[in-house]
């Protein structure tokens, strides 16, 4: 149980990860905001290569659990528990983004103002929008993280399933992944 009960604390953890490069996302006042074009540049590169590393990191999770949940013979319903909590916390983490997300419309829309008054070539614009996608992105990835978790609970749980019916995770995961974001 004590092995079990450490993967999922580091599944929670690099599922709920807060990248550290979109925490200004709401453009508040921050003394590692870049001030230049070129200083928008790297640190929209360090903020792409931050979303790589998590992708990179999030990818073996669900293999993990299960491996993890079959070495130590953990009951069905601990581990259904378990895979609810832990899915009822990237929900919330995903709705907080996608709050997020929809106040930055209102920010983007003052950034084009400001550009029309001053004449500006809107290089800030682009750059807000390139930070905004990538946002959206950690965002998505964090959607896809929740599918495979809830595909990962109907292992366990066969009361779990609905909808279009699937004889394994791999053939669920397959459909989950051919669906494109909005």
């Amino acid at each position: 149980m004590a092995a079990a009960a450490a993967m999922a604390l580091e599944v929670l953890g690099r599922g709920l990860v807060a990248p550290k490069h979109l925490s200004v996302l709401s453009f508040e006042a921050s003394t590692a905001w870049p001030t230049t074009e070129a200083q928008f540049a790297e640190f929209l590169h360090d903020a792409e290569v931050e979303f790589f590393e998590w992708k990179q990191e999030l990818a073996p999770l669900i293999d993990e659990l299960r491996a993890t949940f079959s070495e130590n013979g953990e009951n069905p319903e601990n581990i259904v528990s378990f895979i609810d909590t832990v899915v009822e916390a990237i929900s919330a983490k995903i709705e907080n983004e996608k709050a997020a997300l929809k106040s930055d419309e209102k920010i983007r829309k003052r950034i084009v103002k400001l550009n029309k008054s001053q004449g500006d070539d809107g290089w800030f614009l682009k750059f807000h929008d390139n930070f905004t996608a990538l946002a959206r992105k950690w965002n998505n990835e964090r959607i896809g993280f929740y599918y495979r978790l809830i595909a990962l609970r109907a292992d366990y749980d066969p009361n779990a399933r609905g909808g279009p019916t699937f004889n394994d995770t791999k053939s669920l995961n397959e459909f989950l992944s051919s669906i494109k974001p909005s």
